[in-house]
């Protein structure tokens, strides 16, 4: 479903299982999209299936916790949008678990999660994409990754105008690169 330009809203005790494959619109790759929303929680959710399990745009103030997210290609897709992810499950067989594109210095908090790949390959993608480590704050998240610490990247960051963006060492210095 869709939550466009809405705000104050909780969903509670859901579950959403299916491809989430596009629609004519482009906006249902993902169970649950929010567009351009505000103070908006997902609580208690269970979900699986699809391209991503939940993608936010250019919101604000999402909390999404106590949850499960997986089987996806994907994982959680947070763009230009303020979250806090915390006391979550994500299982995911895909590419890409995590991508938070806070290009404008939206405030991610990341905390008390447990993230595992349930790939039959071996594969060495970043599990946490961040476009600003400097807004992106994470503690306590257990990561259980079948390939060794040497190669395999738990938080990698992105391109900004078509130059890398340093490491923060002051919010990654606890994990390997």
């Amino acid at each position: 479903f869709r939550i466009i330009n809405q705000s104050h809203l909780i969903f509670e005790n859901m579950t959403f299982t299916g491809s989430g494959l596009s629609s004519e619109d482009g906006y249902s790759y993902a169970p649950i999209r929010v567009q351009g929303g505000g103070d908006i929680t997902f609580r208690r959710l269970l979900i699986g299936g699809a391209t991503y399990t939940i993608s936010l745009r250019n919101s604000k103030n999402i909390l999404i916790e106590d949850s499960v997210l997986a089987y996806g290609h994907g994982g959680l897709e947070v763009a230009n949008t303020s979250a806090t992810v915390r006391h979550c499950t994500f299982a995911f067989g895909g590419v890409n678990h995590i991508a938070f594109r806070n290009n404008n210095n939206e405030r991610i908090v990341f905390e008390n999660n447990i993230l595992t790949d349930m790939l039959n390959m071996k594969g060495s993608n970043v599990i946490v994409h961040i476009n600003n480590a400097d807004v992106f704050s994470e503690k306590n998240n257990c990561f259980f990754v079948r390939m060794p610490w040497s190669e395999r990247l738990i938080y990698g960051w992105n391109f900004s105008g078509g130059k890398r963006a340093e490491k923060n060492v002051k919010t990654l210095r606890d994990f390997p690169f």
